[in-house]
């Protein structure tokens, strides 16, 4: 937002051929609202100091966290928003949403794609119609989801059902936690942690599988981490041998190679110490996942269960399964 300095204005002739004295212009202060400032290079002008969607007031301006929108179809196009994004109608097919942080639909995605970088609420459900993608860091809750498929990095919620999809989880999986239906069938369910449901499978005997086992996309990113550590380790053990090399023959010709060098040895040792927590995070995850479970109130017939190297294919409805 831009400030225009008010002027003493100009004078006129009225109609009679009288002067009209000019009336100045009023000046109006600039009022910074939350996630903006008033600019460092000019005072007129207010700038926002954080990521966001401006929101416009008489004489001030606001950066919101948060973009409300009221649906995603053809006049909105696809939408990416590196904070909070909050969808109050529906999401069409063949559109793209993507949230820097939290993703909250308010009512149904029909074959759209999803993104969160940390949790996703979709208060109906998805109609994924065998194109939808959803991904998310954190945890994932909704009423339904039918033929999508799924990576979740946290806990996956679902009130009523899941149905034909593919799911791999880095958490637990819960049906029917709110007293829904709560029931999988049609497809294959990973999970690292846990999986509770009401029912698994169903009458017309539809190709099932329920897991428990780290997802590969986990062993991946365990195995990228280490190398990238290794990786990270040499280049910063090269720096501080240059490092210490120069400093201990200083020359003024080398000074900015140093600078350089200084440099280059706190970013590595930035870098690495995010690769060790992410290392950390990652093998706390794993070993969570030792004494996991897969329980269901009903179990119907063709249900396959896998629990680490063991396999189990329900013959007949069962009630009550622990495996």
């Amino acid at each position: 937002m831009r400030r225009i300095p008010p002027t003493a204005g100009t004078p006129g002739i009225g109609v009679d051929a009288s002067p009209l004295p000019a009336t100045p212009g009023a000046d109006r202060a600039l009022i910074p609202g939350v996630g903006a400032a008033i600019s460092k290079d000019d005072p007129n002008i207010i700038v926002a100091n954080r990521d966001g969607q401006p929101a416009f007031l008489e004489n001030s301006v606001r950066v919101e966290t948060t973009l409300e929108i009221d649906a995603v179809n053809h006049y909105t196009g696809n939408v990416t928003f590196d904070g909070n994004i909050l969808v109050r109608g529906p999401v069409e097919s063949g559109f793209t949403v993507k949230a820097g942080q939290d993703l909250t639909i308010l009512d149904t995605v029909e074959g759209a794609d999803l993104f969160a970088g940390k949790n996703m609420v979709i208060l109906t459900g998805v109609y994924g119609k065998s194109k939808t993608k959803i991904s998310v860091e954190g945890n994932l809750e909704a009423r339904f989801l039918s033929d999508c498929t799924i990576h979740c990095g946290g806990d996956i919620i679902v009130t009523d059902l899941i149905a034909y999809s593919t799911i791999n989880c880095e958490g637990s999986v819960h049906l029917g936690k709110f007293g829904g239906r709560g029931q999988f069938y049609g497809g294959r369910l990973l999970a690292l942690k846990e999986v509770r449901a009401r029912i698994l499978g169903a009458v017309s005997e539809p190709t099932t599988l329920v897991e428990l086992a780290p997802p590969r996309s986990l062993i991946l990113r365990q195995d990228r981490v280490q190398d990238d550590i290794v990786k990270t380790d040499r280049e910063l053990a090269t720096a501080n041998k240059d490092l210490q090399y120069l400093t201990s023959h200083p020359s003024e010709e080398d000074s900015s190679k140093i600078d350089s060098l200084k440099k280059k040895a706190a970013r590595l040792t930035e870098v690495l110490d995010e690769l060790k927590k992410e290392q950390v995070k990652i093998a706390e995850k794993l070993k969570g996942a030792r004494n996991g479970k897969i329980r269901a109130s009903e179990v119907h017939r063709g249900v396959i269960l896998c629990v680490g190297s063991q396999r189990q294919t329900v013959n007949e409805l069962t009630q009550d399964i622990v495996f």
